[in-house]
């Protein structure tokens, strides 16, 4: 497979990987001239159990955001995601809408003006970004970094394995937790898992 750039890639292209997400989103993107914004999850972002195939489309979207940044920077288009916290068909159990939605911090609402200002003109410097709005909250999660390099053998024997790897491993922040949306009872306990479980490590793959 070629790998043109995902504004001239035919449809068939992204449907010849797993069938993510990143096919509609693409397609989404196509629609707006200059500015794109995706739309990603938490559950992209840090994973939420039990939903593999939805954490990992939402996680092709979210690097989505970053390599068509860069492709499409040299057209000026600028390209973003959100990942909303927000009540939704999918989100149900954040439990019914209250009212009037600005007293409602988890109304889609709320992250309308945050969408609408990366698609204006005031963002137009703003490319390859992911933004976690809702629930009062607004924040851009850590970036990809590379790990801490260590020689790697060529040909390496199970006991050079044995010796390398462990120290390799100890050498990185352990993986943060999934979040489990089934156990937690609101959006405010949502983000604070969320919180405790991304420490700026070399293992955050989202900004």
């Amino acid at each position: 497979m070629r790998y043109p750039s995902p504004w001239n890639a035919p449809a068939q292209d992204f449907t010849q990987w797993p069938d993510f997400s990143a096919n509609g989103s693409d397609l989404l993107g196509r629609a707006i001239d200059a500015a794109v914004v995706l739309t990603t999850s938490s559950a992209g972002l840090y994973g939420f159990r039990a939903e593999a195939a939805y954490s990992a489309a939402k996680a092709a979207v979210a690097m989505l955001a970053r390599v068509g940044a860069d492709e499409l920077g040299r057209y000026g288009a600028t390209v973003n995601a959100i990942a909303p916290v927000a009540r939704t068909r999918l989100t149900e159990w954040l439990g019914e809408r209250t009212g009037d939605p600005a007293g409602d911090p988890l109304a889609g609402e709320n992250v309308a003006p945050v969408i609408a200002w990366l698609l204006g003109p005031g963002a137009r410097d703003v490319t390859g970004r992911v933004l976690e709005a809702g629930n009062g909250h607004i924040s851009v999660p850590s970036t990809c970094q590379p790990g801490t390099p260590f020689p790697l053998p060529p040909l390496m024997s199970p006991a050079a394995a044995d010796a390398l790897l462990p120290r390799v491993l100890a050498s990185a922040t352990p993986p943060p937790a999934l979040l489990d949306p089934a156990g937690l009872s609101d959006a405010q306990t949502l983000l604070e898992s969320a919180t405790k479980i991304i420490p700026g490590s070399n293992n955050d793959c989202i900004g």
